[in-house]
């Protein structure tokens, strides 16, 4: 395992102010030996002691022993720096020696973990032993993948105490760390990097920490985060996070962890609040406020069919759902996503947009009904997910599926286990089909039109295409027919309900 100088030095319990910085001190090396006078090559693997300084570093005093380290990346090719007067060779070297064998058996424990594939939960373990304090590891929508589970560490901060409960990092967390200007800078950096808290830069955080970011072709799927609680945080630790990124990253390529999925930040705590685990109207309320909605705003849920879609087409149309000001996510059942509606002009004009929207990318989808209470979510995603999933049995060429056309056939699904539907009917709709059979007198279409036009007898006699005496006629046959009162509004809903349940039997479709 290579260790740059820094974290060698740090071993060794040096002051950090006797490193003359640059470039090597960030070179990895894996070997030491004794530096023979009058030796002309170098190894660039290994670091080197010796008695005193070259002639090129004169501006650290003599001392007793002296580390150099060579590196074709620098100018003059050598760095070095002091061990003190008490820095005998050999003894110095042993240290060394023992420092590469302890973080060699680092890397075969963590090289065993690998081969034998267990979970990251244990590297993770291992390498808050490595640092002595508490680390974890989270994807790029800050779902946490593997943390550090002492128990003493529950009470180490809110956010950790949250990761550890929920399993993932809160919204207002995430926020105050992307508004930051630094955090986009931070995202690019190849190196890790150790950020100070305080002033100017990171006014947000209380802690010193490390973030290392992991990367997957290229790309950054994963943060490596080292907090300081025990040990203060080091540049050696620093370079010691991104020795271990590459573990790290084999690693997550084992758990099957894909790369390419791509997350919003928010995502994890609309699922929390749609499996109905997170029921904390308070602690709902925090995480909405920086995404800029309230509890009681009014808010509508669309379900997406995205099951048989690849990662890129379901990126494409989330980014299109957020320029409507929707918040998707995705759980097993498919992606979601929801949108705050202040007024039914505005969701009137969504459903414009949205069926515009799917029409072009031939995706079905489902819109819930209206509500307000943001901790509601779970119960109108079962409604958009309905809509969509009876919409596309019902109406296949249709791409978008309104609930509200929808709300008897769920209504009769659900009743439909408890109780024989068929049973709830009036009964003077089978006097009406015994009629029809025995006589073609067409006494059952014609009671259906006259109720849903309202007993217009101009609409149903233009509907039913006969003359109004004619409906005025099968109306009094019915009445005496069936005995039912059509002026009892009652008994018309019924009548009409029995109506709706006897179509939704008929068609039979599964739910």
């Amino acid at each position: 395992m290579r260790l740059s100088l820094y974290t060698i030095v740090e071993e060794l319990n040096m002051p950090p102010e006797t490193v003359k910085l640059n470039i090597a001190a960030h070179h990895g090396y894996q070997h030491v030996r004794i530096r023979q006078e009058g030796e002309t090559e170098w190894l660039a693997d290994c670091v080197y002691l010796a008695d005193c300084c070259s002639e090129q570093d004169r501006t650290i005093p003599d001392t007793s022993c002296m580390i150099y380290c060579h590196s074709d990346r620098l100018p003059d090719g050598i760095t070095c720096c002091s061990l003190g007067n008490d820095g005998e060779k050999t003894k110095v070297m042993n240290q060394i020696l023992e420092i590469f064998d302890r973080y060699q058996r680092y890397e075969m424990e963590i090289l065993d973990m690998l081969r034998w594939q267990r979970p990251m939960q244990e590297m993770i373990t291992l390498l808050s032993r490595i640092f002595q304090n508490p680390v974890y590891l989270l994807d790029s929508s800050f779902r946490v993948l593997a943390i550090d589970e002492s128990p003493d560490l529950i009470e180490f901060s809110v956010t950790w105490k949250r990761m550890r409960e929920r399993g993932y990092m809160f919204v207002d967390t995430v926020s105050s760390l992307m508004n930051n200007p630094n955090w986009k800078k931070m995202e690019e950096m190849e190196e890790p990097s150790l950020i100070i808290p305080g002033g100017p830069d990171w006014p947000e955080f209380y802690i010193p920490f490390i973030n290392c970011n992991i990367r997957i072709t290229g790309r950054v799927c994963a943060h490596f985060f080292v907090l300081e609680a025990y040990r203060k945080l080091t540049r050696g630790m620093e370079d010691l996070a991104g020795t271990f990124a590459e573990h790290l990253a084999e690693g997550l390529m084992l758990d099957d962890f894909d790369p390419d999925a791509k997350g919003n930040y928010y995502e994890h705590f609309l699922n929390d609040v749609m499996a109905g685990t997170l029921k904390d109207r308070e602690l709902i309320q925090e995480q909405l406020t920086p995404m800029g909605w309230q509890m009681e705003d009014t808010y509508c849920v669309l379900a997406v069919d995205s099951a048989s879609r690849n990662h890129s087409f379901v990126h494409f149309l989330a980014n299109r759902l957020d320029y409507f000001g929707g918040k998707t996510a995705s759980d097993k059942a498919g992606m979601y996503c929801v949108f705050c509606v202040q007024s039914s002009e505005r969701y009137q004009y969504l459903i414009q947009q949205l069926g515009i929207l799917f029409r072009h990318a031939h995706v079905a989808c489902g819109l819930s009904m209206c509500f307000s209470g943001f901790a509601h979510l779970g119960r109108y995603r079962v409604q958009g997910r309905f809509a969509l999933e009876w919409g596309k049995g019902q109406r296949p060429e249709e791409m978008l599926h309104v609930y509200r056309d929808y709300i008897m056939e769920h209504i009769f699904s659900v009743s439909g286990q408890a109780i024989p539907l068929g049973e709830a009917c009036e009964y003077a709709l089978e006097l009406l089909e015994k009629a029809d059979n025995r006589f073609s007198a067409h006494y059952y279409d014609t009671l259906y039109a006259y109720l849903v036009n309202e007993r217009s007898l101009i609409r149903t006699a233009e509907a039913l295409k006969i003359h109004r005496n004619t409906l005025l006629n099968r109306i009094s046959r019915i009445e005496k027919l069936t005995g039912a009162d059509l002026d009892d509004p009652d008994q018309r809903f019924r009548l009409l309900l029995s109506y709706k349940i006897k179509e939704f039997l008929k068609e039979n479709k599964p739910v």
